[in-house]
């Protein structure tokens, strides 16, 4: 009953902020579509796209690279390998620590990941259409475990920064503000870590496909 009670927590957390989560979320989304048309329709998109999408395999298999072999061999491994990756550095180092520190880096820090996923994953080529489709999931879920990692990690910049701004009810100094919010941020991030372990085994199947 007590995790129960956790997943519930952060599900109300995410109730109250439920304006903020629409609007990063349609923001996020949006940006992917709009980018993914610029690359489309704009002269020298695909050598762009192709440049972009070559560094971002090669450093990607330079900082992990027992990756590909994980992929190819041990789908459960990947599994793990992917949610921890997407979790720990994807975010809370590339969002939310950021976001805690200066509040509106963690939605900057996201959309921009949204618009080198647009870059990424336009459908330029019939191979990469076909790429994009079998990805679509993957993007959907992932995304929206960024998206929600995005709202807590705002509040917990903003929570020492302007304390009124964030317990309007409440009398609290900028620490005590923090821990409060910090004790919230941890229950809202089950659902992120939720949603990011399902989107891992959705992209170790959608990879498992694109390799038959």
């Amino acid at each position: 009953m007590g995790r129960f009670s956790v997943i519930l927590e952060g599900f109300s957390y995410y109730k109250r902020h439920r304006k903020y989560l629409l609007a990063i979320t349609i923001a996020y989304y949006g940006l992917i579509f709009l980018t993914a048309l610029l690359i489309i329709g704009i002269e020298g998109g695909l050598d762009l796209q192709a440049a972009i999408r070559e560094a971002a395999v090669a450093g990607v298999l330079e900082a992990f690279p027992g990756l590909l072999e994980a992929y190819l061999k041990n789908p459960l491994l990947a599994i793990t390998y992917t949610f921890f990756i997407n979790l720990s550095l994807g975010t809370v180092a590339y969002i939310t620590i950021p976001g805690m520190l200066v509040f509106f880096f963690a939605p900057a820090l996201a959309l921009f990941r949204a618009a080198m996923w647009g870059v990424l994953f336009a459908p330029t080529t019939p191979v990469l259409a076909t790429a994009a489709v079998l990805s679509l999931p993957t993007l959907i879920l992932e995304g929206l475990g960024y998206t929600l990692a995005v709202v807590p990690s705002t509040y917990l910049g903003l929570s020492w920064l302007s304390p009124k701004r964030v317990f309007r009810e409440e009398k609290l100094s900028r620490k005590e503000a923090f821990k409060k919010e910090l004790v919230n941020s941890a229950k809202a991030y089950v659902w992120v870590a939720l949603i990011l372990l399902v989107a891992a085994i959705v992209e170790v199947v959608s990879v498992q496909l694109l390799l038959t």
